[in-house]
């Protein structure tokens, strides 16, 4: 079951996209790199030479679709992406804050040098996605940015400063989400397990259980589930729990606390509360907005 935001959620073919208003929320240095600050969905243009483009979540939620898999984006996380031609697809709740920076390949090489070895020499082709926790430093930075750019008056020369410090804690920053190569086998093993963590949300099988049936140890098998699909076995069943609920609540056929329990939540309380830590409202007041709608 691929993984999507809810049907009523900001859709980012259709919502609007915020542009900066120039030199008010955007920086650009003469060595290529560009740094926005922005909300709701970010406005990725495509690249016609091989880029890194950076998005740090600062605020909000979004999700991002690559091919067959759709990867979260929780607050206080980066979406990097290395490519050219169009960005992936991004959604995004609409009180998402995020930083983006933009550089071109060759520009990133002359920049950071050996620094930028981390995201530019890495095996297989492009293009690249990865999500990953940012580090204290990355947000510190990233505040002090999006403070800059929203006062005025910061000088050009602190600026450029800025936005280079925020690169190289972005490029500083390491994935541990990487995992030894999967056979085929255990590639199909591994969907199959998703499946059955999707298929039984009110109570669903233990990462060991899960682990048994693709023939893995269960650290190998969490390795591979985050490699393979960007999420932790726990987030990916969160997330899943969060999106099923949204849908049936929105159908106007199905009561809070029904859902809630359908998706494994005995206390009302505390689906209430995940609920709105995922979504930004409580699921009652989706169930009001269902009943108005036309």
């Amino acid at each position: 079951m691929p993984e999507t935001v809810p049907a009523c959620a900001p859709n980012a073919a259709a919502a609007p996209r915020p542009r900066a208003a120039a030199g008010e929320h955007a920086h650009e240095l003469a060595s290529g790199l560009g740094c926005r600050i922005g909300q709701g969905t970010p406005d990725w243009p495509a690249a016609n030479d091989e880029t890194l483009q950076f998005a740090l979540w600062l605020r909000g939620h979004g999700l991002v679709h690559d091919g067959a898999r759709a990867l979260r984006i929780p607050p206080h996380h980066c979406l990097g992406w290395l490519g050219r031609g169009a960005p992936p697809a991004v959604q995004a709740s609409a009180c998402a804050l995020h930083v983006t920076l933009r550089i071109a390949r060759p520009a990133l090489q002359a920049l950071a040098g050996a620094d930028s070895e981390a995201w530019l020499d890495q095996p297989g082709a492009t293009p690249l996605l990865r999500v990953t926790a940012a580090s204290s430093r990355c947000l510190h930075s990233a505040h002090e940015l999006v403070t800059l750019l929203r006062d005025g008056g910061a000088s050009r020369l602190l600026l450029d400063a800025k936005c280079l410090e925020l690169l190289a804690h972005l490029l500083a920053m390491r994935s541990d989400t990487r995992a030894p190569p999967l056979s085929p086998t255990q590639r199909a093993a591994l969907a199959h397990a998703r499946e059955r963590l999707f298929g039984n949300l009110a109570d669903p099988p233990t990462p060991a259980e899960l682990a048994r049936g693709c023939g893995l140890n269960p650290h190998r098998f969490k390795q591979a589930f985050r490699s393979v699909y960007g999420q932790s076995i726990h987030a990916a069943c969160q997330a899943e729990r969060m999106r099923v609920a949204w849908q049936l609540i929105a159908s106007g056929e199905t009561d809070v606390g029904s859902a809630g329990h359908q998706v494994g939540y005995a206390n009302l309380s505390h689906f209430s509360v995940a609920f709105q830590r995922h979504f930004g409202l409580r699921p009652s007041e989706l169930k009001r907005c269902a009943a108005q709608a036309p």
